[in-house]
């Protein structure tokens, strides 16, 4: 007998349900029963009145729609915080402050300018440290479901490699020792001015994909230190104290799969050592794979194993709710959720 793959049974299971325009409520019940909460990443800069991005607006409404607006399941990450305030609330992909994530990727000033949220750069600290910055203005203002940051670089400045888009250190790569020390620094200010604006919820760090490029003569990695287990143990650790549980983990599938092939290590056992006994404090998971469109890929296979692993871990284990994040294409975000939802309906059993 054949085998088949968890890849084919879902690219089956999205096949019979590519017309379905609304989940029923036996299925949006299991969804909520497991602790599954779903959301996307919406790109505020875009205005989805406009003709060119018709496709995005229809495939974001069709996500909204399947989940009928259900405020149990579904949530919506927002990048470009600045533009919370001017956002259009009639329209169907707003939802409320507290069903809306904000993910810390740039640092905003009142000019509208940014600066890259990295946690090892003095501009990223003073940023942090200065409660009159502009993210601490609007967090004052609104109730964000969720904050949550990349855990970042161990350069101070990096550039973006322009053939795929990844960091490549600009500056030397710093010690470890002093990237710890920065990264507690400065997550800890966030912390404290966000307790101090009235924010109750985690903030939720986020490790990248270590990848090594070869900058004038030495291998190195923006992701140096970072992407080490146990160095984000130590910052967990640091950064929770004795017991606390103020800062939880995000998990991007993708990024544990790249890291894991560019250090020549198994898959799974690098997914493993990255959760460790740390089920407790992984609070959300980035796709950032379409899987709909790449399903005869092995890495796809490879990325369900790590998502049924985590998801396990998570659900079953700690029993808690936990948000799975697409940060795919925004015109294809409605498959892409049919896909993960007969995903889980094969993991999950409903």
């Amino acid at each position: 007998m054949q085998h088949v793959s968890m890849a084919q049974k879902v690219g089956t299971l999205l096949k019979r349900n590519r017309t379905v325009r609304a989940f029923s409520p036996k299925v949006l019940d299991s969804l909520y029963e497991a602790g599954v909460k779903i959301s996307f990443t919406q790109n505020l800069r875009v205005d989805l009145r406009r003709p060119e991005n018709e496709l995005e607006a229809q495939a974001t409404a069709n996500f909204m729609r399947l989940f009928r607006h259900d405020s149990r399941i579904v949530r919506r990450e927002i990048v470009n915080w600045n533009l919370v305030d001017r956002e259009d609330q009639s329209t169907v992909q707003h939802l409320p402050d507290w069903q809306t994530q904000v993910h810390l990727t740039k640092l905003f000033n009142e000019a509208g300018s940014s600066l890259p949220c990295n946690l090892v750069n003095d501009h990223t600290f003073e940023y942090f440290k200065n409660p009159h910055s502009l993210f601490y203005r609007f967090l004052s203002l609104l109730t964000f479901g969720n904050i949550s940051l990349h855990l970042g670089f161990a350069a101070e400045e990096c550039v973006i490699d322009s053939k795929d888009g990844h960091s490549v250190p600009e500056t030397d790569v710093l010690r470890r020792k002093e990237v710890l020390s920065k990264f507690v620094t400065a997550l800890l200010w966030l912390k404290k001015i966000c307790d101090a604006q009235g924010y109750g919820g985690k903030i939720l760090l986020e490790t990248l994909d270590y990848q090594v490029d070869v900058v004038k003569g030495r291998r190195v990695s923006a992701y140096e230190h970072v992407t080490d287990p146990e160095f984000l143990y130590d910052i967990l650790r640091a950064v929770n104290g004795f017991g606390g549980l103020s800062f939880g983990l995000l998990l991007d599938p993708a990024h544990l799969l790249i890291s894991a092939e560019n250090m020549g290590i198994g898959y799974m056992e690098y997914a493993d050592m990255m959760l460790d006994n740390r089920a407790v404090l992984l609070e959300e998971m980035h796709i950032a794979v379409p899987v709909h469109a790449r399903l005869d890929l092995p890495a796809t296979e490879k990325l369900f194993h790590i998502m049924k692993f985590l998801l396990e871990k998570r659900l079953i284990e700690e029993g808690r709710p936990m948000i799975i994040n697409f940060e795919t294409p925004t015109e294809t975000v409605d498959l892409d959720a049919i896909a993960m939802v007969m995903f889980l309906r094969e993991m999950l059993g409903f």
